[in-house]
């Protein structure tokens, strides 16, 4: 870890965000992350952003590469998600990035579990093998998020109804410039 004296400390550290859909329910056309904070509806297994839409003073970020791991998501519900959705990483208004869902994989390509149970079989989806080390860098220079620049996640697309509960994270893995003190 690198320090600037008396100002910030350098962690290899996400900044990450959780969007979760009912079962039966109909995704929106636009999912944004990092728009709750932790407070009343979140806590830290599910965002580490303190502020809506930015980073608390001073830190900074820098963005190497952007990830979503599905977890525990349905077969059906990914592949929807993958088909009808684009990720777009947003800095102080810029569209810094965009591609398709799954060019932002969580460890390399969507990996399909199916178990027999007594009651029948059971299918569980995974944006990849679980190694962060398998992920898309963004650039040859990454993307930074100054202190006092706004920043989002946004996926657009066409809305699915939900054949499962569908739990979706977003990582911008980096090197987080964090406030000493």
């Amino acid at each position: 870890m690198s320090v600037i004296q008396g100002k910030l400390k350098f962690e290899a550290s996400p900044l990450y965000d959780t969007y979760e859909l009912a079962a039966a329910a109909a995704s929106p056309t636009k999912i944004v992350f990092f728009e709750n904070p932790t407070g009343a509806s979140k806590n830290t297994s599910k965002t580490n952003l303190t502020e809506p839409f930015k980073l608390t003073p001073p830190d900074n970020f820098v963005v190497p590469a952007m990830r979503f791991v599905p977890i525990g998501m349905n077969e059906a519900d990914l592949i929807a998600l993958m088909k009808q959705y684009s990720a777009s990483l947003i800095v102080s208004g810029r569209e810094e990035l965009i591609a398709p869902i799954e060019f932002w994989p969580g460890g390399g390509g969507p990996v399909i579990t199916t178990e027999a149970s007594g009651a029948g079989t059971s299918e569980y989806a995974n944006n990849g093998i679980p190694d962060p080390r398998a992920i898309a860098s963004v650039a040859a220079e990454p993307v930074r998020i100054e202190t006092g620049e706004t920043f989002r996640v946004e996926l657009n697309g066409t809305t699915f109804t939900a054949t499962a509960a569908v739990f979706l994270r977003v990582y911008l893995d980096g090197i987080w410039g964090k406030s000493i003190g």
